[in-house]
This record gives structure tokens, C-alpha cells and sequence, in this order.
């Protein structure tokens, strides 16, 4: 998850998109309004719903947006959006610890638009190493020594 932050001039400007390229590899899981965006931060036309699994770019339109005006430039003029992406599980984002993957994103309003970019690096979890579980040869019983009863079905039963 990351954020998406523009600090925006007082009024209503718009119409506003926000356009999040994802790096090759990474899929889309969710965009949403963060805690902390701008309390002078309106949209009329609300956050847009998104379907997970949209591929890039993601375009996200958000109309007219108003900020209310204060007379400040504080974090209450901060539109924040946060995007959930995740890394796909395939063979190009194998082996690849330490490759920067690059994020573009866009912001585009009636008065022109601004790009940014950040390098994500993917870091591949530590694989165990593999196990062997040892089944000794079958238990034999003679019809002197019965085997043991079986536990209930919902019985948890531990092999050490």
C-alpha cells in the first residue's frame, strides 16, 4: 500500500484524474480516500469504486474537487489516495531482490498535470529449506496384540 498525495489551491478545480501506472508484474488491489486526507478536501461527486484485478494504468476520476479556503497551505489541503497493489506471483518477479520497478502516477486537472515517479524494489521472502519426513515401514499387528483404537474424527494428531 502506498499513498498518492497533491497538495491543492483553495477553490474547486477539476476535472481531476489520477492516473497510477503500475511496474509490469504488480496487480491492482484497491484505491480509497486515506484517514488522513485533507479535511478542506471535498469530492461532490464521491471516490470512485474501482474493481481489483483493473489492469494498469489505473485511472481513477474525480471530477470537480473542492478545497475549501482557509487561507493556509497545511495538510488539510492534501488529497491523499491510497493504492493497494500487490506483486504478482510469475516468473519475470523471480529472482529479482534488489531490481527497482518503477511507479508513475499522474495528476491531471483543467489547469495542466503533474507526474512523479518511484522506484519499487521487489524483496523475495526466504524459502526454507526443503524437509524430509521419514515414514517408518508399516506397523504389523498380530491377532495377539490388537492394534490401537483410532481417535475421534476431530482429533488434532501431531507427527514429530
Amino acid at each position: 500500500t502506498y499513498e498518492l498525495r497533491a497538495t491543492l489551491r483553495e477553490g474547486t478545480i477539476g476535472p481531476v484524474t489520477v492516473t497510477d501506472t503500475l511496474p509490469a508484474g504488480f496487480v491492482f488491489v484497491s484505491a480509497a480516500l486515506a484517514p488522513d486526507n485533507g479535511v478542506n478536501i471535498a469530492i461532490p461527486g464521491g471516490f470512485p469504486t474501482i474493481a481489483a484485478g483493473t489492469p494498469s494504468p489505473i485511472v481513477i476520476n474525480l471530477g470537480s474537487v473542492i478545497n475549501t479556503a482557509d487561507g493556509l497551505n497545511t495538510a488539510a489541503d492534501d488529497l491523499v489516495i491510497l493504492i493497494t497493489a500487490r506483486v504478482d506471483d510469475v516468473p519475470s518477479n523471480e529472482g529479482v531482490t534488489g531490481v527497482n520497478h518503477t511507479n508513475t502516477a499522474a495528476f491531471a486537472w483543467g489547469g495542466g498535470t503533474l507526474t512523479d515517479t518511484a522506484d519499487v524494489e521487489i524483496v523475495e521472502p526466504a524459502r526454507p529449506p526443503p524437509s524430509t519426513l521419514a515414514i517408518p515401514s508399516p506397523m504389523r499387528w498380530s491377532s495377539a496384540t490388537p492394534p490401537p483404537p483410532l481417535p475421534p474424527l476431530s482429533t488434532w494428531i501431531s507427527l514429530t
